[in-house]
């Protein structure tokens, strides 16, 4: 070998290197492989011309090479006689061909600042496996509802390439609930209906605060009524089912009164009054709602009891029940022909009322009175009287009592003894024995106070026209005395006169 190597020097030196070509077809492209492609004699294949002569390679045998385009130079290997020109080849290192297998993901519910894709939407992978993938958002951030398009594709610098893979992920908005209770009932408001309001649309929402809409009104009055009302979520990341009530609108109280539920008035015989403004202007109308009187205004009412009944005239808005006044009338009457007597007083002093003997008319003729004291009552002598008022059986009659006086005529009386005058139940004040013996003690028969006496019977009528019995044919009524007692207490000479009365009588 060594003398080879001699013999190639020498022939150098004595004629120069000789000329040779290097012949290298381009190799053909090949794909990636893990860790690099290795360099080989494939690759590798350059011939001389001459042949046989010693190449050397750059890069050389078993080089790793990455994904790209690499230059392959091939030159002669130094010691030897020949020369000639490197050849360069191209070798291309193409990625490995893949494709993305990626299933649509399913869609998603919104969550409060939006979604956020995750490893169980962004599951793509490479076939074969070992490819880097990177995702493209068609929108930046958290994703608010609706349709978002997302793209898988393999990394810029990765040693695969794929097809991109596009989906679209739906993010559904999120299950809300909308909780109303069905408003209470409202009475028509006048003059245009009942305008709604924030007590009746008073929804909530669950999650809370969420927005609605509502509709079923349009801000005008509702008439008298069912009306539905409907509540809509009006936010753009929940969702939830309408929810509809129903709103009542019923007749309003119109609010009528009459202050006084009944009366009475008279009038002159022949006079007949009708509903008139003196009347219907009674009616307590604070919302002035227009009215409707049965009998109607300026119908006739009769005497006696009329029944005047008021409602709102608006029957479709307003509430009908019936306001009652009761008005009664009563014709002015007269009790006449009403005259003084004098009758004569029986064996105990006393006169049996016949009221025949007053020749009492009315008119008009036939009203049917009344006696006080009645008929058959007996009367003592002194300041007396029979009072006539109309029965309370004529009820559409009205007249001023009349009064005779009754003047009882006795025989002679014998003189008086001397011990008529004797002072007894004296006290503070003295009274006298023929004091105690009038028929009238204290008073007269047309005035109050006064004290009847009769027989072994006397009553007092105190003020007022209270009659009350203190002794009945020898019969102390106590408990009357001791209201008559506490009635006069305040007037010494009655009192006194009582006490000197019913003294032979107390126990």
């Amino acid at each position: 070998m060594a003398d080879r190597a001699e013999q190639n020097a020498w022939v150098s030196r004595v004629l120069g290197q000789l000329p040779a070509r290097i012949n290298w077809d381009p190799p053909a492209d090949l794909v990636w492989e893990s860790g690099g492609f290795a360099l080989g004699d494939t690759q590798l294949n350059a011939t001389t011309e001459p042949g046989g002569l010693r190449l050397a390679f750059d890069p050389p045998a078993g080089q790793r090479l990455g994904v790209g385009t690499h230059t392959l130079t091939a030159s002669l290997a130094p010691g030897q006689i020949y020369s000639a020109q490197p050849k360069q080849v191209q070798l291309k290192v193409g990625k490995i061909p893949a494709r993305i297998v990626w299933n649509p993901p399913a869609n998603v519910i919104w969550v409060p600042g939006g979604f956020t894709p995750g490893a169980t939407q962004l599951d793509a992978a490479t076939d074969p496996p070992g490819g880097q993938i990177v995702y493209v958002h068609e929108t930046d951030g958290p994703l608010a509802p609706g349709p978002h398009r997302i793209t898988a594709r393999i990394a810029e610098d990765d040693n695969y390439e794929a097809a991109p893979v596009t989906h679209t992920l739906t993010v559904d908005k999120a299950p809300a609930r909308i909780i109303w209770d069905t408003p209470a009932s409202v009475p028509w408001t006048p003059p245009g209906g009942f305008i709604v309001g924030d007590t009746q649309l008073n929804a909530t929402t669950e999650p809370p605060r969420l927005k609605i809409v509502y509709s079923g009104h349009d801000g005008g009055g509702k008439e008298v009524g069912d009306h539905p009302l409907t509540a809509k979520l009006d936010d753009p990341n929940y969702v939830a089912a309408d929810t509809s009530v129903t709103l009542t609108v019923t007749k309003a109280d119109p609010r009528l009164s009459w202050p006084r539920t009944s009366g009475h008035t008279k009038v002159k015989a022949g006079t007949r009054l009708t509903v008139n403004a003196p009347i219907t202007n009674q009616v307590a109308n604070p919302d002035n709602v227009a009215l409707t009187f049965t009998p109607s205004a300026g119908a006739p009412l009769a005497l006696g009891a009329n029944t005047i009944t008021v409602t709102a005239s608006d029957t479709a808005h307003y509430i009908q029940t019936p306001r009652t006044f009761t008005l009664t009338i009563r014709e002015e009457a007269t009790i006449g022909l009403i005259k003084d007597i004098e009758v004569p007083a029986d064996a105990e002093g006393k006169w049996i009322a016949d009221v025949s003997a007053l020749e009492v008319r009315t008119k008009p003729p036939g009203l049917a009175v009344v006696y006080d004291p009645p008929n058959g009552t007996d009367i003592y002598a002194g300041n007396a009287g029979i009072t006539v008022s109309l029965d309370p059986s004529v009820t559409n009659y009205v007249a001023e009592q009349g009064w005779a006086k009754v003047t009882l005529v006795f025989p002679p009386k014998p003189e008086a003894r001397p011990d008529d005058n004797e002072a007894v139940g004296t006290g503070e004040v003295r009274v006298t024995k023929g004091m105690l013996n009038k028929e009238y003690p204290y008073g007269a028969g047309n005035t109050t106070p006064h004290i009847h006496k009769y027989g072994d019977s006397f009553h007092i009528k105190l003020a007022g026209g209270q009659r009350l019995n203190l002794v009945q044919k020898g019969a102390l009524y106590q408990d009357n005395l001791e209201t008559t007692r506490q009635a006069v207490r305040g007037n010494a000479t009655l009192l006194a006169i009582i006490n000197a009365l019913v003294k032979p009588y107390e126990g």
